[in-house]
């Protein structure tokens, strides 16, 4: 179960554009594109479910965000470990592995959206904000991809 937590939208939004502008491209600049990109299209999120007023998430939704909160610890554990092939491509795989379990969320998400159409305006404002959702998973992935290529360690000098 999620924790809910009073947030005041525009601090985070603050905070992630201060975090996405202070990433510099050196020396790996695809590993950096792909960190910049999870936490723009999380600020996205944030921004969407602020404008839309979402106020309650369908369950798929809930194990959405779950998955995006386990790509990001996966991620931190991968770059606090010190780098090895192996360990990269395990970190890959789990990447991928969540991705698949996002996709599955995502259609059946879709399926309840088809039989369920009582309130239209919600289920638009949930739909953007799976979107986006979507686009963080893609962006974990591109990370993962990225630190197969040059190992996160190497990012500090």
């Amino acid at each position: 179960m999620l924790d809910m937590l009073p947030v005041v939208p525009d601090a985070v939004d603050a905070r992630l554009s201060a975090l996405a502008e202070d990433i510099a491209c050196e020396p790996n600049c695809d590993l950096t594109r792909a960190l910049r990109d999870v936490v723009v299209h999380l600020a996205a999120t944030a921004e969407l479910a602020h404008r839309h007023r979402v106020t309650a998430l369908a369950d798929e939704l809930a194990e959405i965000i779950g998955i995006v909160e386990e790509c990001g610890r996966n991620t931190a554990r991968s770059f606090a470990a010190p780098w090895d092939p192996v360990g990269a491509a395990r970190y890959r795989a789990e990447i991928l592995r969540l991705a698949g379990d996002a996709d599955d969320a995502f259609r059946r998400l879709f399926a309840r959206w088809y039989f369920d159409i009582d309130d239209l305006a919600a289920i638009a404002g949930m739909r953007d904000v799976g979107d986006e959702l979507e686009n963080v998973i893609r962006a974990f992935e591109s990370v993962a991809d990225a630190v197969l290529v040059q190992p996160p360690n190497e990012l500090s000098g």
